[in-house]
């Protein structure tokens, strides 16, 4: 395939499904472009342009909430950077492969300028036991990837276990600990709960500063940081999958104040929940949806 062409790509997908044209959202900071391909998944198209004002590089630390990705893309030599699990930096270049299980956590290292991926999304069954953890593939080109995305879930979970070991493991777990672990565990069981962290804290005898400085510590995040975003993604996947209304997707994810998750939402998503919402009634129409994650 070369260089990943994203817009041979997007008109390929469009052939392939033609009663279901894709539609898109955009925001200064990306364009997506998303396809209904079964009733748990969908194929999602992103143009990411990553701009730091004067900072060379930026620090991301993405979470996923409860649905798993697949994704690919054709990297340029330091474009896009991760922490692996041991805590070294990995540069991404050439035809790269990247698996992310539910409730993943991954620290990416990203430089100024346009990045194209497409993934699976899906809220199905995981392609591999929920033990294992986010992993890095270098692949020799993008082609067999890109037919893995678009065939049977199958066949991508057939291809993920062969792997086996020739994949870097990725999740973010810098000085493990115990109780971080713990704790995520609990907020990942939990998140969608209306109620403070404290129960979580004080189940595990721990005082909240103190649990919050070891989950930092782990994951670059607090554990309200971590709650927030994993509400956030949540909601959004939850209203690309068919919640009724911005309002069923916020309450379902714990949040009652419309007004704080509005503004959590534009953080992480930069957009609104309304003109997300706006992408997510043309799916209905056209069997389409549009996400930045």
């Amino acid at each position: 395939m070369g260089r990943f062409d994203i817009i041979s790509e997007v008109t390929s997908l469009k052939a392939m499904v033609e009663t279901s044209p894709a539609t898109s959202i955009e925001t200064p900071s990306y364009r997506s472009d998303v396809f209904f391909k079964s009733q748990s998944e969908r194929i999602v198209f992103r143009e990411h342009r990553f701009t730091h004002d004067d900072l060379q590089v930026r620090q991301l630390i993405d979470v996923h909430a409860d649905y798993w990705t697949f994704a690919v893309a054709d990297l340029g030599v330091d474009q896009v950077s991760v922490r692996t699990s041991n805590g070294e930096t990995k540069s991404l270049v050439g035809p790269t492969a990247i698996f992310l299980p539910r409730f993943s956590v991954i620290e990416f290292l990203l430089k100024q300028g346009t990045v194209h991926w497409c993934y699976l999304l899906s809220t199905g069954p995981a392609p591999v036991p929920t033990s294992s953890g986010p992993s890095v593939f270098t692949l020799p080109h993008l082609d067999r990837a890109m037919e893995l995305i678009k065939g049977p879930s199958a066949q991508l979970m057939a291809w993920i276990h062969t792997q086996g070991n020739s994949g870097v493991p990725i999740e973010k777990n810098s000085y493990p600990h115990v109780v971080s672990l713990r704790v995520k565990q609990l907020i990942d069981q939990r998140f969608r709960e209306a109620q403070d962290l404290s129960p979580i804290f004080t189940e595990l005898g721990f005082s909240s500063s103190a649990a919050s400085r070891l989950f930092k510590r782990t994951y670059g995040l607090s554990p309200v940081q971590y709650r927030n975003q994993l509400r956030v993604m949540q909601a959004g996947t939850d209203l690309i999958f068919g919640a009724e209304s911005v309002e069923k997707a916020h309450l379902g994810v714990g949040l009652e104040d419309p007004s704080y998750f509005y503004q959590r939402f534009r953080e992480h998503m930069n957009t609104t929940p309304a003109r997300f919402r706006v992408s997510c009634e043309m799916r209905l129409n056209d069997g389409v949806a549009s996400l930045q994650t």
